[in-house]
């Protein structure tokens, strides 16, 4: 991809962009050996348990105009590389948010990742766990509204990282666990802090303190609406069992929200699945 880096493990696109940078935070296998034999320039970092550090610190090492971030566990598709070739070269382009497919994950099949941006130097990732560049992006269309953010609807990157045996052999949900719960003892009332941690408390069941912060995170009214979605979303699921009626009605909140299609699907299937076995429309909570 012309002007483009790819700071990622993976070197199977090498043909596509102008660089590789790949940041070894510790690997014990030939990754190192296998990324330098298809010319990625490598850098090490001792892993702090806090992902956006770690990204931020790769991408010091940037020379091309446009960043394209890939994880381990992440591949592109072939298909998407005409599309992103077009995006990019959009004078204003500042983020190009691509879909994700969550490969072995019981709900919410896609996701959509801002993982495709400028080399802008305010453009940086925040947070230690699901770390994004959202955050950074929205403080600088604030100081320089003119930038664009597009959203590409076809999949672009495939995620393994939801398979059973990966989150077994990382023990991700630990891991991802602690860094949120620290972070969100420094930031209590961080919509986004609370739907992640809410969601994850219900997967390893910890239900009753995944719902009340879930509740949390909608009580402070965020206005972005995937972040709405989200809460919507895992409240629905929350309340499934306990409260199917009130279940319903936050589906529907979800699907209300201007967000693409295909990211609604575990949505229109819970609903549906839902008010299949009431037999009746939801009532209003």
């Amino acid at each position: 991809m012309r002007r483009t880096t790819w700071p990622a493990v993976w070197p199977a696109f090498g043909g596509v962009v102008d660089e590789m940078v790949v940041l070894d935070t510790g690997s014990s296998d030939r990754t190192v050996e296998i990324a330098q034999d298809f010319g990625a320039r490598i850098y090490h970092y001792q892993w702090q348990n806090h992902f956006s550090q770690a990204r931020n610190y790769g991408l010091q090492f940037v020379r091309g105009e446009w960043v394209l971030v890939l994880d381990a566990d992440e591949a592109l598709t072939p298909e998407i590389v005409p599309l992103l070739c077009r995006a990019i070269a959009n004078p204003q382009g500042l983020v190009v948010n691509l879909i994700r497919q969550e490969v072995g994950a019981a709900q919410s099949p896609y996701s959509l990742v801002s993982r495709l941006f400028r080399n802008h130097p305010q453009v940086k990732f925040t947070r230690p766990y699901h770390s994004i560049v959202d955050d950074r992006v929205a403080e600088l269309l604030e100081r320089e509204p003119t930038w664009q953010i597009t959203d590409l609807t076809p999949v672009a990157i495939l995620h393994y990282g939801y398979q059973p045996e990966a989150i077994a052999a990382l023990n991700k949900y630990d891991r991802a666990r602690r860094a949120m719960e620290s972070y969100l003892a420094e930031h209590p009332h961080d919509a986004y802090a609370c739907c992640k941690l809410g969601a994850l408390y219900g997967q390893i069941e910890r239900q009753s303190e995944g719902l009340a912060l879930l509740e949390r995170g909608l009580q402070a009214e965020p206005s972005n609406p995937h972040l709405l979605f989200e809460l919507h979303y895992h409240l629905g699921n929350a309340y499934r069992q306990s409260d199917p009626n009130r279940a319903a009605v936050h589906y529907q909140g979800a699907l209300a929200q201007p967000i693409l299609p295909q990211l609604k699907l575990g949505a229109y299937n819970n609903l549906g699945s839902l008010l299949q076995q009431a037999g009746t429309a939801p009532r209003s909570p």
